[in-house]
């Protein structure tokens, strides 16, 4: 009889703890579709948001980039074409200005440099910047402005004395050559230089020869356009 009162106490203790296991279990699956399952999906729409609002935060930058630097270029020139190099800030895109008109336009790489070679010149004055827009969309102010004169005609040049075949005779070996060319111009009569006045007269004086003499008159302009003349003079003395 004792041994029958045993056993059924540890077969009551036993599902008593059957019990409580199957409830714990039961309240575990509860909590878990309840609270567990909508909090990881919380947790993983939060992390989704943060790295989706990554590039807003970056959106959010308002500091402009430094404007580009541009190198140096000729005053003038007689090729339409030219080449414009510089370097802004990296992964910028960089606008390249002629005469206020953006005529090129390139996203910069990891060093920031750049070079156009295809720069078309309208005749006369050309003025030249550059601004860059970082990733953010802020734009730079304009770089400094370059400028350069395109001028493909050429320069003025008269010769007023001595006239073409003219003929000096005793005492007069040395002559003086005059003539008229644009203010700013080179002058150089037989590979020398002249100096050339302000108002574009220019004088120099050549002691000729006995026999022909030739006169080699060349006038260039800041843009390289040159315009000669020959004159040939015979010395009799």
């Amino acid at each position: 009889m004792a041994y029958s009162r045993i056993s059924r106490i540890e077969e009551r203790r036993t599902k008593k703890q059957l019990f409580f296991v199957i409830v714990g279990i039961l309240a575990v699956i509860v909590f878990t579709t309840t609270v567990g399952i909508p909090l990881l999906v919380r947790v993983s729409v939060f992390l989704g948001n943060r790295k989706l609002a990554q590039p807003l935060s970056d959106s959010l930058d308002k500091t402009a980039p430094f404007p580009p630097t541009l190198s140096s270029i000729l005053s003038a020139t007689n090729s339409a074409e030219i080449k414009i190099e510089g370097y802004g800030e990296p992964e910028s895109t960089l606008k390249l200005y002629l005469n206020g008109r953006d005529v090129k336009k390139v996203l910069l790489g990891g060093d920031g440099g750049f070079s156009f070679t295809d720069v078309t010149l309208t005749e006369g004055e050309n003025n030249i910047y550059a601004t860059l827009t970082d990733q953010s969309g802020n734009e730079s102010s304009q770089s400094q402005e370059l400028q350069i004169v395109y001028k493909k005609s050429a320069p003025k040049l008269e010769v007023s004395d001595p006239q073409d075949k003219q003929t000096f005779g005793k005492n007069q070996q040395e002559i003086t050559v005059k003539g008229l060319t644009d203010p700013g111009n080179d002058i150089r009569i037989n590979d020398r230089f002249v100096l050339v006045k302000e108002d574009g007269t220019f004088t120099y004086n050549i002691k000729l020869q006995d026999g022909e003499n030739t006169l080699n008159i060349v006038a260039q302009d800041q843009a390289g356009n040159e315009t000669k003349l020959e004159r040939k003079v015979t010395y009799q003395p």
